[in-house]
């Protein structure tokens, strides 16, 4: 099996010696120009790519607040259109075989286009006076 860094190039920094674990650059931005930045990790025979809750604690910074589970469910069903789950860490994630590494991480850059797009949104309509 390929290590980590093979599989995600030049903008893969790895965080331990086993190559298990690495931050993986995008060229994704948040709508306040603040890069995206995923995390992987290698369990056996699968991958594991996530944020590490870090499109959530954005969210919040920019003024979107989960006091109720509503806003808390439309991220988790924006992000189940690709596959990818919100875990009880309040992490985006998704998990893959061996094999299947470029379908879910393509799958994976999906969904966070589209979670955030939606940010962008929210944010737009909560400094839109009514």
């Amino acid at each position: 099996m390929s290590n980590l860094a093979d599989m995600f190039g030049s903008n893969c920094q790895v965080f331990d010696d086993d190559e298990n674990l690495a931050s993986v650059g995008t060229s994704l931005l948040f709508w306040d120009d603040d890069p995206l930045r995923l995390f992987v990790e290698q369990v056996e025979s699968r991958i594991r790519i996530f944020d590490d809750g870090m499109v959530l604690m954005h969210m919040f910074g920019s003024g979107i607040h989960y006091r109720n589970e509503n806003l808390m469910q439309s991220t988790a069903n924006i992000a189940a259109l690709e596959g990818v789950c919100l875990n009880a860490e309040g992490e985006f994630e998704i998990w893959a075989r061996s094999g299947e590494n470029p379908d879910a991480f393509a799958r994976y850059m999906s969904a966070m286009v589209a979670l955030l797009k939606w940010e962008a949104a929210e944010v737009n309509r909560l400094s839109t006076p009514p």
